[in-house]
């Protein structure tokens, strides 16, 4: 077996140990497309959620690299209104201050109590319509984060 065809069929987290995880959180099927199709090439391993109940979830789960105690690094992309829970409510439920997690929020509705809370949980704020390019800019800015978080 060829390294190539070795690396395939190892999952993408052991393959790019350097790269973080990304999650998307959109009731929307097609924005969690878009998002991902966007950010392929930076993130391989993408897990995403529908709702608030898949989010918290995933972020059990995800919280952790894989055959590790460590923390594992991730970037998450929250909508705000979902089923079930809303991003916002997941956020303030799973605060964790030893995971730094960056988070951008995502939203068609950023009235001043999103940006608020927003702030609040340390998060970046991304308003729905965006371009491609301002998301690329967004989650490399968090990515960079997640790679240079402190040592807990």
């Amino acid at each position: 077996m060829t390294a190539s065809a070795r690396n395939k069929a190892l999952p993408s987290s052991m393959t790019t140990p350097s790269k973080p995880r990304l999650i998307i959180a959109d009731d929307s099927a097609d924005m969690r497309w878009l998002v991902r199709t966007t950010l392929q090439p930076e993130f391989p391993d993408v897990l995403e959620a529908a709702d608030g109940r898949q989010l918290f979830s995933l972020l059990l789960r995800a919280s952790f690299a894989p055959g590790s105690s460590e923390p594992a690094a991730l970037v998450l992309i929250v909508d705000v209104r979902m089923p079930v829970y809303d991003g916002l409510e997941v956020l303030d439920a799973w605060q964790d201050d030893e995971l730094h997690i960056p988070v951008i929020v995502i939203t068609s509705f950023p009235d001043d109590a999103v940006r608020a809370e927003v702030e609040r949980l340390g998060a970046v704020l991304l308003p729905k319509p965006f371009t491609r390019a301002t998301l690329r800019r967004v989650v490399s800015d968090a990515a960079c984060q997640a790679r240079q978080r402190p040592e807990g």
